[in-house]
């Protein structure tokens, strides 16, 4: 009885092991900037696009997985907002399109991530792979963000040289 118990024991501690051994080390996930004019996406890890133009994600498995993003604007009185959705508003035109950030498990991984879902086609913004733009290229402005769609928080901007920077809380 006591060999089974050191062989069950050998067993599960063998198990931790090659499990501990198998994971990915984890890495901090660094800050998504969004600037105005042209609604360039920057990040220092490489955009994946999931199913079309309109989705992305970015190409980060090692990534801690996130529970929060936390948005601020160095020039504004507003802020820092924390949440799990965030909506930019970019207006062009005077048309607004609704730029959500959400966190989701698009790999199926059981880890939630930062997923990006455009109304407005996007593409490479150069060869890194670490910039998105629209593909029209128009010139328009961020006109608001709010976190988790509330309205008492969001924070409105006029048309000018607006910088958002998205930190993403480990979970």
């Amino acid at each position: 009885m006591q060999a089974l118990i050191v062989a069950l024991v050998a067993v599960v501690v063998g198990y931790a092991a090659f499990r501990f051994m198998i994971q990915k080390p984890r890495e901090e996930r660094p800050e998504i900037i969004v600037r105005n004019r042209k609604l360039q996406l920057e990040h220092e890890k490489k955009w994946r696009r999931l199913d079309s133009d309109r989705k992305w994600k970015l190409d980060h498995d090692a990534g801690d997985p996130v529970s929060k993003y936390i948005v601020s604007e160095e020039n504004s009185r507003c802020g820092p907002l924390e949440g799990e959705v965030v909506e930019v508003l970019f207006r062009v035109g005077g048309i607004d399109h609704n730029f959500k950030f959400t966190l989701e498990d698009p790999d199926k991984t059981g880890k939630l991530e930062p997923v990006l879902n455009a109304p407005l086609d996007l593409e490479f913004d150069g060869s890194s792979k670490k910039k998105l733009k629209i593909k029209l290229d128009p010139d328009g402005g961020i006109a608001k963000v709010r976190v988790d769609e509330n309205d008492k928080t969001a924070c409105s901007f006029t048309p000018g040289a607006v910088e958002l920077r998205f930190k993403l809380k480990p979970s």
